[in-house]
């Protein structure tokens, strides 16, 4: 039999730095719980200081918010209606705010089926891809577009923008991490230009997912 060890000391002394990072640079810290799917790990990043749990799959949710987490970003999009009944159980019953990835309209009209019929309200992130990337809007256009659809819905809250800047890895891609990263700190500015999103605050900001960054661009609307 194999037994897995780990030293309280060591693990301590990251939790610490990483809290202490996150506050220094002003941003949230939701570590990516995949990683663990340890309950007594993510009771200790919440007690550090953790502002939620980042999941992958809605199964990991259920374990987060048994854990006690209150924020949840799924990095993911939210399919099926198994899935969707998951989340739409765990919004019921417990006190947590879900966040979860779009990059479709198709997705969008889903969700929106979805949660009307069982009157609640979802909380969305447009997610931005690149070129030759397993999912994410390409362009800004598409984003402005995926974000108007958002907007229709009466039972979809947009909330911001997210991308994993693990995608580029490549010092060949320099020039696109730039050129993407002008598109992200633009876009608030573009959605206030248009009247249709007058009604939303942009607040911006970085999440911090594990030891890679989460570009979350929170909306909240106005009172």
């Amino acid at each position: 039999m194999r037994y897995l060890l780990i030293k309280a000391s060591l693990l301590d002394n990251n939790l610490q730095w990483m809290q202490r990072f996150a506050n220094q640079h002003n941003v949230k810290l939701a570590p990516h719980g995949k990683t663990t799917i340890t309950p007594a790990f993510f009771h200790q990043q919440l007690e550090h200081g953790a502002w939620g749990i980042t999941i992958a799959s809605p199964a990991q949710a259920q374990v987060a918010v048994l854990s006690g987490a209150k924020n949840i970003i799924m990095a993911n999009q939210l399919v099926g209606l198994t899935n969707m009944m998951i989340i739409s159980q765990l919004i019921k019953h417990y006190d947590v705010n879900f966040y979860c990835c779009v990059d479709s309209k198709r997705n969008i009209e889903a969700l929106e089926d979805f949660f009307a019929s069982h009157k609640q309200k979802l909380n969305i992130l447009i997610e931005m891809g690149v070129d030759g990337g397993r999912c994410g809007c390409r362009t800004e256009q598409e984003m402005m577009t995926l974000a108007q659809h958002i907007h229709q819905s009466s039972h979809l809250n947009l909330k911001g923008i997210e991308v994993y800047e693990g995608l580029f890895m490549a010092i060949t891609q320099s020039k696109k991490l730039e050129t993407f990263s002008i598109v992200l700190l633009q876009s608030p500015s573009n959605y206030n230009k248009n009247s249709s999103f007058k009604k939303y605050h942009w607040l911006q900001g970085l999440a911090l997912l594990g030891m890679t960054l989460l570009l979350n661009v929170l909306i909240s609307s106005k009172s």
